[in-house]
């Protein structure tokens, strides 16, 4: 009779443990779900971090390549000033070497400071 209770204690031992063994199971699939979406979710999340910062880059370059064309063209403008100032101040000291008023709307601009 002793035999037959232990037999019978171990027998149920036994469903308790396979019993807790598929809630192991059942809980080792659902944090393993749980992981994969939270890795997905990481995952695109990080795309869409790297697809923002392309964007970002991206206008930055353009924001760059912008300037550098406007301050080739500002380069290119005060060139062309400076040439207008050589002709007038040379116009000027043609006209005063005649002894002639200047007229007063005349303004001599190579006292400007120029950058290079």
């Amino acid at each position: 009779e002793m035999r037959a209770k232990y037999e019978n204690q171990k027998v149920k031992l036994k469903h308790k443990l396979d019993e807790v063994l598929v809630r192991l199971g059942e809980q080792r699939l659902k944090w393993c779900s749980r992981l994969n979406d939270v890795s997905a979710k990481a995952s695109r999340a990080s795309s869409r971090v790297n697809d923002e910062k392309a964007k970002v880059w991206q206008m930055v370059q353009q924001q760059l390549d912008s300037a550098a064309v406007q301050e080739m063209e500002l380069k290119a403008h005060i060139l062309e000033l400076e040439e207008m100032n050589k002709e007038v101040v040379k116009e000027c000291r043609n006209v005063t070497k005649d002894n002639v008023m200047l007229p007063s709307h005349v303004i001599i601009l190579s006292s400007w400071p120029r950058e290079d």
